[in-house]
């Protein structure tokens, strides 16, 4: 490897396929490894210059982020990104603060976040992961269409048990700038 060169690796966690779309698709562009979690030798990470860690926003933490955090002596000596699939299709500045609450000051001060338009198809989910959408986003939506006659939340409700793919390759645009900058 030429020392001018740097080495990426793309790790990532992904439990319905969103996230590992687009591990791949940034490992493409940025001509990276990529690899799953659970097949990352941790003691490798030496070897790469640039590290991308990839998971879901789960009960507003990312999943999965202890990787980083168990990683962060060595991570902290290189340039390290985070994505996140998140279930929705627009990322609003809410989705900014799932970091700060995934990861100790310390570490995400030092790293870049970008969170990702998701999906999800409600019929694949598992018991846990229906009951929490039930109980949050769904109950949500209940109450502001019945409650308070909202038409967005109606029309969200109703296509609400129906698989929905937000994810956008163009997305992955800005973590490829980030990475290539110097």
């Amino acid at each position: 490897m030429n020392s001018n060169q740097i080495k990426i690796a793309v790790i990532y966690q992904s439990k319905y396929g969103s996230t590992k779309r687009y591990a791949e698709l940034i490992a493409q562009k940025l001509n990276a490894e990529v690899f799953s979690v659970h097949a990352f030798d941790a003691s490798s990470i030496d070897s790469y210059s640039t590290v991308l860690f990839g998971s879901s926003v789960h009960i507003g933490k990312v999943k999965g982020i202890d990787f980083v955090k168990k990683n962060w002596n060595a991570l902290s000596k290189k340039k390290v990104a985070v994505f996140a699939s998140i279930g929705a299709s627009k990322i609003e500045p809410k989705h900014q603060s799932v970091i700060h609450a995934s990861l100790p000051v310390e570490i995400h001060q030092r790293i870049k976040y970008f969170p990702l338009p998701g999906a999800y198809n409600y019929s694949k989910l598992d018991f846990a992961d229906k009951l929490l959408m039930n109980l949050g986003p769904r109950t949500n939506l209940r109450i502001r269409a019945w409650f308070k006659g909202d038409q967005k939340a109606k029309q969200q409700l109703a296509v609400f048990c129906q698989t929905q793919d937000w994810t956008n390759p163009e997305a992955i645009n800005p973590i490829v700038d980030y990475i290539r900058m110097a």
